[in-house]
């Protein structure tokens, strides 16, 4: 399914006309969260059937985009092009690393906090 997807990214980006221009001016954490965008959306993408996972990497989505613009102050969209997406498909699964490492770790401060707060009477 994985293949069908880069496929299909390939052939759209060819379609996008010029070749997305990744600015040098990103700080390299955000451009970390526009690769961890990118993965999660294959993710979403490939387990839409599954509402479980969908929702997951649904929530990891959002996250990863709203962090890439709040260090950017530049839309996510501009960024996340057919081109861009062409570009990091080859290192996915090295960023799938470094983004299920990160997401995991988010997920558990939320279960962390919801304990907090469950003990707090909240």
């Amino acid at each position: 399914m994985r293949r069908a997807f880069v496929a299909a990214v390939a052939a759209l980006s060819l379609a996008a006309g010029p070749a997305y221009a990744q600015s040098a001016a990103i700080p390299k954490e955000a451009e970390a969260n526009l690769r961890c965008a990118v993965w999660a959306g294959v993710i979403l993408g490939n387990n839409r059937d599954n509402a479980e996972v969908a929702a997951g990497f649904g929530m990891a989505l959002g996250w990863f985009t709203a962090l890439y613009e709040g260090m950017t102050g530049k839309p996510f969209e501009r960024a996340i092009t057919a081109a861009y997406i062409n570009s990091v498909m080859p290192e996915i699964e090295a960023i799938e690393v470094d983004c299920k490492v990160r997401m995991q770790n988010m997920g558990q401060r939320f279960s962390d906090w919801g304990e907090t707060l469950q003990q707090s009477g909240q």
